[in-house]
């Protein structure tokens, strides 16, 4: 990220805003959205200002937050970037997915700065969605409609939105092959010691949730119908062994 975004007021605030929260269903910590999302605005060549407004637009889009956040916020960001993330919150919050088969259409901004917060938001959604939603989400198809309907409005295609997903992935820090293989052995042994320490203690509920755990980082293996790029698969797995990992702790 550019250091000019992560040195800004903006950032400084989504930051304090977001803290350690992570997304209940993925434990995702929340700021992955912006970093990821201003990534996308990066490979878009869009504007500082387009990225300062994504990074506060979280402390302004629900109207609690809103009225909550709008004094202080107002005393240290520009107008300009207010506007734009004030844009950004009418039109993104004009389409929900509760409006998935209404028939409304989606509306989009008069200014290009906001169309391309759009995206970056919707990108990064999508991405989050299949990765970590797709097999388990109660109302995945309808959410599956929503993001689809965004993208096509956004004129976003399917080879775009995989050049960003790959844009994502690639200012991200892995770990080596050799660390990988060794982390993976510490989770499996820790595994067989928890089942163990609760067989003992006769805690039948737990070794259920960890074999559910476990069947879940298995069928991530094979889960996606041969539809998913080799990134999303290890993005799934990934994920399901994180899941595994956070039970056993």
């Amino acid at each position: 990220m550019h250091n000019l975004i992560e040195d800004s007021v903006e950032y400084k605030l989504v930051t304090e805003f977001y803290g350690k929260r992570t997304a209940k269903r993925s434990g995702v910590p929340l700021m992955n959205h912006i970093n990821e999302g201003v990534a996308v605005l990066e490979e878009m060549n869009s504007t500082v200002d387009a990225m300062l407004a994504f990074c506060l637009h979280p402390l302004i889009q629900d109207d609690a937050d809103l009225e909550e956040n709008i004094a202080h916020v107002s005393i240290d960001v520009s107008p300009t970037v207010i506007a734009l993330a004030m844009e950004y919150r009418s039109v993104a919050n004009e389409y929900l997915p509760p409006k998935v088969g209404t028939g409304q259409q989606i509306r989009l901004s008069p200014l290009e700065e906001v169309n391309d917060m759009l995206v970056a938001d919707k990108v990064q959604n999508r991405k989050d969605f299949y990765t970590y939603h797709w097999n388990t989400h109660e109302n995945r198809d309808a959410l599956k409609i929503y993001f689809d309907e965004w993208l096509i409005a956004l004129d976003v295609d399917n080879e775009m939105y995989i050049n960003f997903c790959d844009v994502i992935e690639a200012g991200k820090v892995h770990e080596s092959e050799d660390q990988r293989i060794k982390r993976e052995h510490k989770i499996y042994e820790s595994v067989f010691h928890k089942i163990q320490m609760c067989s003992v203690g006769f805690q039948g509920d737990k070794i259920r949730e960890i074999v559910g755990k476990i069947c879940d980082w298995s069928y991530a293996h094979r889960s996606g119908n041969g539809e998913l790029s080799d990134r999303e698969q290890q993005e799934r797995i990934d994920s399901a062994l994180d899941a595994l990992e956070k039970k056993i702790k």
